[in-house]
């Protein structure tokens, strides 16, 4: 390895240990796409807050014609909320991973891990209610490309698992 692949991360015991540069990038990676994600979860609740009021007052105002044609409004809202909690949590433990990935933690990557799990299940389960018809295989392709580009990261953070402790 030469220094060029090496970046000086200073630990908190005062001593310096090795970063290295694929190891930096996946991180900054990383915070950039949790707090994506943190963000896009907050704008989901207040868009499913929307949702719920917009429901409500067409409860008043068709008497439930929705559901009667079998679109289940509250039941798709409630599911919004579950993928906004589950994506706000992954997003959280993402970014808590990251961050003591780049201390150079082990734990970091066990955090990680499920970071990257949860709004999978989550999402996947939710996304029968949430998206019917034509617009089910959307939803579907979203999670497979999800769940393509989590398996590489979790992959590249495991070939860097070596330089953790």
């Amino acid at each position: 390895m030469d220094d060029l692949d090496i970046i000086d991360n200073e630990s908190n015991y005062g001593g310096t240990q090795k970063l290295p540069v694929f190891l930096k990038v996946l991180c900054i990676l990383t915070f950039v796409g949790s707090g994506l994600g943190i963000l896009g979860a907050l704008i989901g609740f207040l868009v499913s807050d929307m949702s719920t009021k917009s429901y409500e007052m067409m409860q008043t105002i068709d008497n439930g014609g929705f559901d009667a044609i079998g679109f289940n409004i509250a039941e798709m809202i409630k599911w919004q909320k579950y993928m906004n909690i589950g994506n706000l949590v992954g997003s959280a433990l993402c970014l808590t991973g990251a961050l003591m990935m780049w201390k150079l933690k082990k734990v970091g990557f066990y955090l990680y891990l499920p970071g990257t799990i949860i709004p999978l299940i989550v999402t996947g389960i939710g996304m029968q209610y949430v998206l019917t018809g034509f617009m089910s295989g959307f939803g579907a392709l979203s999670i497979v490309i999800n769940g393509i580009f989590a398996a590489a990261f979790i992959t590249m953070y495991g070939i860097n698992f070596k330089h953790l402790r």
